[in-house]
């Protein structure tokens, strides 16, 4: 039996996580300026010690040595501390990668962004027109209707998946979905929501009109009984969008993401079933 385990502090986890790591790599830097700024510092003392080569009486002093071998340990220290602090550079930007990697990767990709999850009449609507010149109305239906067969039994699918409308006369075909939609899939664990939506194909002589509506979510069910989100409220771009379009919402966002993959895959697969070119 598959056990789903739902975690519904996963992003307040997330969030300690990141700071604690933004705390650390801050930390880690600060301190490799301040190792840098000392280094200098003792730089310029060793300098001054050994500048003209002045007798100061301690174990370091050159004194009692040539001209030539005092010049040549001033030189050695030179490099020595040249090496250091190209090192301590060095080590202070690949620190840096990580916050700097982090904060690029909040960005949204386009697929994403802002009009990207389209509202007709208040509603969240996916819809794409497919032509196939070379298929009868008669050839795209039965395709489609095999593809809807196959879809209901699908590895995520759940019980309620069936074909709801079936009238090949009038080109109508509709699929009523249930399904586990993954945010995350690991050995240790899994959180997902439960994916209600309708698949409706719209065909004619040469091509088809496929849309998805009607979707729905069921969430967290191992706590609280669960809580349910219409995507009409749940993965607009006011909903899922924050800092002016720019950052996805930390919950409604991982919907709105797994909604429009979900979307992009079941138009693909059923423009390939139907006999269209995916290249």
């Amino acid at each position: 039996m598959r056990e789903i385990y739902y975690i519904c502090s996963s992003n307040r986890t997330n969030n300690i996580t990141q700071n604690m790591v933004q705390t650390i790599i801050t930390a880690l830097i600060l301190g490799v300026a301040i190792l840098f700024v000392v280094r200098r510092a003792v730089r310029r003392i060793r300098d001054r010690h050994y500048t003209g080569c002045s007798c100061c009486g301690s174990a370091n002093c050159c004194c009692n040595s040539r001209a030539g071998q005092c010049g040549e340990k001033n030189k050695m220290n030179r490099n020595m501390q040249d090496k250091l602090r190209s090192g301590v550079m060095m080590l202070a930007v690949v620190l840096s990668l990580p916050a700097l990697a982090q904060s690029n990767s909040g960005r949204i990709p386009a697929k994403y962004a802002a009009g990207a999850v389209p509202v007709v009449d208040g509603k969240v609507e996916f819809s794409s027109d497919y032509t196939l010149p070379s298929k009868s109305k008669a050839q795209i239906y039965e395709a489609l209707q095999s593809f809807a067969g196959t879809l209901v039994k699908g590895e995520n699918a759940l019980p309620q998946s069936r074909i709801s409308t079936q009238e090949e006369a009038a080109g109508i075909l509709a699929v009523n979905m249930e399904e586990w939609m993954y945010f995350k899939r690991t050995a240790w664990v899994t959180n997902a929501t439960r994916f209600y939506y309708q698949l409706l194909f719209q065909i004619k002589d040469g091509g088809y009109k496929v849309t998805l509506r009607n979707m729905r979510y069921y969430y967290d069910e191992e706590h609280n009984g669960g809580i349910s989100y219409d995507a009409n409220s749940w993965i607009t771009d006011e909903a899922a969008l924050r800092k002016g379009g720019t950052k996805l919402a930390k919950v409604n966002g991982k919907f709105r993401t797994g909604t429009i993959d979900r979307k992009d895959a079941l138009f693909k697969a059923a423009y390939k079933a139907a006999g269209g070119s995916t290249k």
